[in-house]
């Protein structure tokens, strides 16, 4: 698999979630993952896949598991492009993910930095 096959992998679970197709969008984005954590590590296209599986998985209430994606995001973000909208949203998703766990605080925190 190249990373064209995982950023249009990537691209159709993007899509898929947006029509509320959790699961096939997930399948979509963990292909993704894999192929670009293989080719790609520590890339702004792996950071972007880590994203979107973490918003399906807030989603799902899976809080556990979207705060493992957001953080792994977040870290690659902070190296290579901190000053970017990405790294803003990013912040945004991690303040949704604490205030879904009750960390209010924790969550104005990450909506300041956004």
């Amino acid at each position: 698999d190249s990373l064209e096959t995982a950023n249009v992998c990537n691209n159709i679970g993007f899509i898929l979630t947006g029509q509320g197709k959790l699961e096939v969008a997930l399948t979509f984005l963990r292909r993704s993952q894999a192929i670009k954590e293989d080719k790609a590590p520590k890339s702004l296209g792996l950071a972007t896949t880590y994203q979107n599986i973490a918003v399906i998985l807030r989603g799902r209430s899976d809080l556990r598991g979207a705060t493992v994606m957001i953080r792994a995001s977040e870290q690659i973000r902070k190296l290579l492009a901190p000053q970017s909208e990405d790294m803003a949203a990013t912040y945004n998703v991690c303040g949704l993910i604490l205030k879904d766990q009750g960390n209010l605080n924790g969550a104005l925190k990450y909506h300041y930095k956004a």
